[in-house]
């Protein structure tokens, strides 16, 4: 029979019932509860011991020397041998229920105690020993000594389905196949798997552990972080100290000869011809559905393959997209830029993130690290490109506006991925509320950018405008459309045809260019203040005058001329008189068809 005894036991001050009640002194007494056999808990031995300490600690066990799972307790026939003037205590059976039998749990409970506080501590015990054991056999696998670890998980198994020592079986499963290398969500589903095909009762403590598998896979996955963690930050300017990853920056020299920097002279290099330099931070701006995803896209793309982008020469290299949006949009981008450029991409060393990424500490951060590593083939060079979309994706759980947490986000993503690869970060961003003063929240990342790119929408045309190129000189403003890509025609689950489609970009020459994108109010069919839509103008009605063109546009007299003054420059149209007096026909260079 297996009892759970209370000495001195104030009935007032428990939780529950008890099975039985004797009498040993006056005013004193012993309780009991029978515990049900059938639960797992009451054969783990190391779990009962601890809860007899915690009995111990809280004075519900009088006789400290009494501290074990095994022990004497007293009789209802018998007496109390203690010396006292009324002679011996007879004992009393005061009250008796055996119907209540309860499971471990259900008894700590009565007793104040909680169970799954023992439980916590009894898996960072079995975690910390277990990270002992995997160094210890790691040691002993670089000596040739070690066995394999079939014989642990095998038994296990057996404990799991057997309902047996589940919290031992369960960190110890969770630990050794987190070390091994399985993923965490591989062996989630394989402890539930286990645990649904076991022999222990579906109570209330097989769903605490069931439910607990998670936390367990989670513990041992932290507790092995710093094993995997360690190598793959040799030559960064980080190192792990406890638990947390640290910069060294400050054991490094912090003064350098200037005749040192002198010895070498080098011109940007660049992934991009003009546009992208490797080894740098760049972003680009704009607000939602500006098309900031396409180019991303495009860029992305170019760069994997090798194909100029849009006449720029590119150099080529593998690509990491962090993406913060579903796989089937970007999938159907992909297909799109593939069927207008006829260029593969099956082969092509460009890897899509399957979720978004919080970027604002190091450890996820060097995960990412290291998971490109391990996924990268034997003997590729490091990615050339790491795009970011979007920053907000990124940036979970942080202030976009806080300095601090700004310029933690660019000290991280500069070590941990620029810095490591050479590489060039490309962060897509929202603008702020007024576009005009750039991309939204803290200016530190601005202050930390080689590169930034401003995406001004106007009617049908989209500008790409540099706002900042650090080390060159900025590229001419570009004009770009985005054109639709039918990619298949299929029946859908109402069984009716559907088309799929995309978009890709569409680079516009300088005479497609916008002028402004101001306009004082909307016109019928409006159209981008282009120098050609002004040509195409003249060429349909004639010159129709400053004015006209003002209500043509909805724009004021100076953008007006403006327009006038860039179509004139680009040789499109040739102008005549002076003042008001003054008119504008077509060249014969607008003539030609585009």
């Amino acid at each position: 029979m297996l009892v759970l005894v209370m000495d001195d036991a104030k009935m007032a001050t428990l939780n529950g019932e008890v099975s039985y009640v004797i009498e040993t002194s006056p005013g004193k007494c012993q309780a009991g509860i029978f515990l049900d056999a059938e639960d797992p808990d009451c054969a783990d031995i190391e779990l009962c011991s601890k809860l007899v300490t915690k009995m111990v600690k809280a004075n519900l066990i009088g006789d400290k020397g009494g501290n074990a799972v095994t022990r004497y307790v007293r009789l209802p026939v018998g007496q109390t041998q203690k010396p006292r003037e009324s002679g011996n205590f007879t004992h009393e059976l005061s009250l008796w229920q055996p119907h209540v039998r309860l499971t471990l749990a259900e008894a700590a409970k009565t007793v104040g105690v909680d169970l799954q506080d023992i439980l916590d501590s009894l898996r960072k015990v079995g975690e910390q020993s277990e990270a002992k054991r995997v160094t210890e056999h790691r040691a002993a696998v670089m000596l040739g000594e070690a066995p394999g670890q079939d014989e642990r998980l095998e038994a296990y198994t057996q404990n799991i389905l057997a309902g047996v020592e589940l919290h031992d079986s369960i960190n110890g499963m969770a630990a050794s196949m987190v070390a091994g290398g399985a993923a965490g969500g591989t062996v989630v589903n394989q402890l539930r798997a286990l645990m649904k095909a076991s022999a222990a009762p579906r109570d209330a403590r097989w769903q605490s552990r069931f439910v607990d598998i998670s936390r367990a896979v989670t513990s041992a996955e932290q507790k092995y972080r710093r094993m995997r963690m360690e190598p793959a930050l040799q030559g960064s300017r980080f190192q792990v100290s406890g638990d947390q990853v640290i910069s060294t920056d400050n054991m490094r020299p912090l003064l350098t000869k200037a005749g040192s920097l002198l010895q070498t002279l080098n011109p940007p290099r660049w992934i991009i011809k003009g546009l992208l330099e490797s080894d740098a931070l760049g972003l680009m701006y704009g607000a939602p559905g500006d098309g900031k995803s396409f180019i991303a896209i495009g860029i992305a793309c170019c760069v994997a393959t090798g194909a100029t982008w849009h006449g720029r020469r590119v150099k080529a290299g593998p690509v990491i997209y962090i993406a913060g949006e579903g796989l089937g949009g970007i999938s159907r981008r992909l297909h799109a830029w593939q069927k207008d450029r006829g260029v593969n991409l099956g082969e092509a060393p460009l890897y899509i993130s399957t979720r978004a990424i919080s970027l604002l500490n190091a450890e996820s951060a060097l995960a990412v690290a290291v998971e490109v590593e391990a996924t990268l083939p034997d003997g590729s060079p490091a990615p050339a490109l790491v795009v970011i979309d979007t920053v907000a994706r990124a940036f979970v759980g942080g202030d976009e506006s806080s300095t601090q947490d700004m310029s933690n986000f660019v000290n991280i993503i500069d070590t941990m991925l620029k810095n490591r690869w050479g590489a060039h970060v490309l962060l897509i961003h929202h603008a702020g509320k007024d576009a005009s003063k750039g991309a939204r929240g803290s200016s530190a990342l601005k202050g930390a950018l080689d590169q930034e790119f401003a995406i001004e929408k106007h009617v049908q045309v989209r500008k790409l405008i540099c706002t900042k190129m650090k080390d060159a000189e900025p590229p001419e403003d570009l004009a770009f459309k985005l054109r639709g890509v039918e990619l298949a025609r299929v029946v859908d689950e109402f069984d009716e045809e559907t088309v799929i489609s995309s978009a890709v970009v569409d680079m516009l020459d300088a005479s497609q260019m916008p002028v402004s994108a101001k306009r004082r109010k909307a016109q019928p069919n409006d159209t981008d203040m282009t120098p050609e839509a002004l040509v195409e103008i003249i060429r349909g009605q004639g010159w129709p005058g400053l004015t006209r063109i003002q209500d043509i546009f909805g724009c004021g007299r100076a953008q007006a001329v403006n327009l006038v003054k860039k179509a004139e420059e680009l040789n499109l149209i040739a102008g005549h008189g002076k003042g008001n007096r003054r008119r504008y026909e077509i060249t014969v260079h607008a003539a030609l068809p585009c």
